[in-house]
């Protein structure tokens, strides 16, 4: 490359004030071998370039640049507006530089050309292009006169300059006759360091216009953002009562911070957020098992800033495993049975239930895998839920079932004599009483060698309000053997079909599940 050496240069990271030369100097050759007939250094602030020097002149074996002019036209960019009243924090009081340098030489039309990339300032509309070259180390510039030459240790410098009323650890960056005059109605740029670990909160501008023997006071406080908190989960650890202690942690927090704001509530779900104020760098909090979101904000002499935040945070661990399997089955007219599959190693369920009159569940531990509901409120819908026990602890909650208990359990047998499609009488089966076997003669439509066998309907036997079976009294006129056949249809679907040869003058008992149906259709054919 034709930039042989960079031989003067600010060091790596140090700082230079704006108002004091800042000096670089380099060796160079042309491609051809001859002295370059220019050396561009560019600037670059922030990263960003800035704008280009040059020199044509060999001083003492180097190209030289002293960058200062450019340094305080980019830091006064952006300077307190005139006769504004106010106190103002410069928007650019210290950037990041570093340069790179290229070579222009004679090309074989005399024309001066440059090496490598030339740089692009940016416009209104368009932004910066950098160039190449050999680069430079990275300093720092303040915008401010740090001429110390009588005083090498900054610190040291700083404070012995410093007169007046300041702040411990603030010090001003320039030096300044005392009193200064500031024309009136005009802005001063006037540069300070504050050394403290907490951000410059407020400044106070003690002034008196000429004439005046007293001071007056302006004073202009800033806005301290809180820091962000960086959240670490130290721990978890699961507790006997099915609890857990979750450890959380932040890093330290400056002063002016008095500490972290902690919320947290399940996660999915819209509770409302709990909230502990922590003074430390921890805290630990037990919560029943499951998943939380926690959020952080650091409180204190600052602006608080939007929330830190740990989702999803916990333990769903729990040796007890859920109920399935649930079903409710009508075993009779006024007791309904819910029932679950067995969960091995379970201590007990517990049963939640509620009718739609209800506000909220009440709770029956059960110790078998089913429990029954006796007499349950007619015309009402029961909400049923189960979790497994075992001790210490209690599953999540089974999915959900219901059932309807109805007002009434008025029940329909149609008799078809004959087997044909049309019954021939109906009986109300939701009395009380049973229908006795006086209940009257039917004819029979089959036949028996002859004679026509007829038949009592019936007398049928109670249990809870239904009839568990039909009792039907069979008579034929010739006392022969009775001989035929029954169907027995529950709401249209064919639950029985039996042959009868049986002496004359018996009871026949037809099993019928009755609270399990509607319509009971007995189809004979004797």
């Amino acid at each position: 490359m034709p930039i042989t050496s960079i031989v003067t240069q600010p060091g790596a990271a140090s700082l230079k004030g704006a108002y004091q030369e800042i000096q670089y100097a380099v060796t160079a050759i042309a491609p051809s071998g001859e002295t370059p007939a220019i050396i561009w250094c560019d600037i670059y602030f922030g990263n960003v370039y800035y704008k280009s020097l040059s020199t044509t002149i060999l001083i003492t074996g180097a190209w030289r640049f002293d960058i200062q002019d450019a340094a305080q036209e980019y830091l006064r960019s952006a300077l307190a507006p005139n006769g504004a009243g106010d106190v103002f924090l410069a928007a650019k009081s210290l950037t990041k530089v570093f340069c790179r340098f290229r070579v222009g030489f004679y090309d074989t039309n005399g024309f001066i050309t440059s090496e490598g990339t030339v740089p692009v300032q940016a416009t209104g509309t368009l932004p910066a292009v950098s160039g190449t070259g050999l680069q430079s180390s990275t300093s720092f510039i303040v915008n401010s006169a740090l001429q110390h030459e009588d005083n090498p240790d900054l610190p040291q410098h700083l404070f012995h300059y410093k007169s007046g009323v300041w702040a411990e650890k603030t010090h001003p960056l320039t030096h300044r006759p005392a009193p200064y005059k500031v024309g009136s109605g005009n802005s001063d740029y006037f540069p300070l360091v504050h050394l403290d670990n907490s951000p410059l909160k407020c400044i106070r501008l003690n002034y008196r216009f000429e004439g005046q023997t007293g001071f007056q006071q302006r004073l202009k406080c800033y806005p301290i953002p809180c820091p962000v908190i960086t959240p670490v989960l130290l721990g978890i650890i699961i507790n006997a009562d099915s609890t857990q202690t979750i450890s959380l942690g932040w890093q330290q927090l400056p002063p002016y911070a008095t500490g972290v704001k902690v919320k947290y509530r399940k996660t999915n779900t819209a509770d409302t957020l709990q909230a502990q104020n922590v003074i430390g760098a921890s805290i630990a909090i037990t919560l029943p098992l499951g998943k939380y979101d926690f959020y952080f904000t650091a409180i204190g002499d600052c602006t608080q800033v939007d929330d830190s935040t740990m989702l999803a945070i916990g333990e769903d661990r729990n040796p007890c495993q859920p109920v399935s399997g649930l079903a409710v089955t009508r075993i009779s007219a006024n007791i309904w049975r819910v029932s679950w599959n067995v969960v091995s190693g379970s201590s007990g369920y517990y049963l939640y239930y509620k009718k739609d009159t209800d506000p909220d569940f009440s709770q029956i531990f059960v110790p078998g895998n089913s429990y029954d509901f006796n007499n349950p409120e007619p015309n009402r819908t029961y909400t049923i839920k189960v979790s497994n026990y075992c001790n210490p602890w209690e599953s999540d909650l089974s999915e959900i079932t219901t059932f309807n208990v109805p007002s009434s359990y008025t029940l329909k047998l149609n008799l078809f004599a004959g087997g044909v499609s049309t019954y021939i009488t109906e009986y109300d089966l939701a009395g009380i009483n049973p229908i006795s076997n006086s209940a009257g003669r039917i004819q029979g439509a089959g036949s028996n060698a002859g004679s026509s066998p007829s038949f009592y309907l019936f007398e049928k036997i109670h249990n809870d309000r239904a009839a568990t079976a039909v009792r039907l009294h069979v008579y034929s006129s010739n006392g022969k053997q009775i001989v035929g056949n029954y169907q027995l249809f529950m709401d249209g679907v064919l639950k029985a079909t039996s042959n009868v040869n049986t002496p004359n003058n018996t009871w026949i008992n037809i099993p019928v599940e009755l609270f399990n149906a509607n319509i009971v259709d007995l189809k004979l054919n004797f």
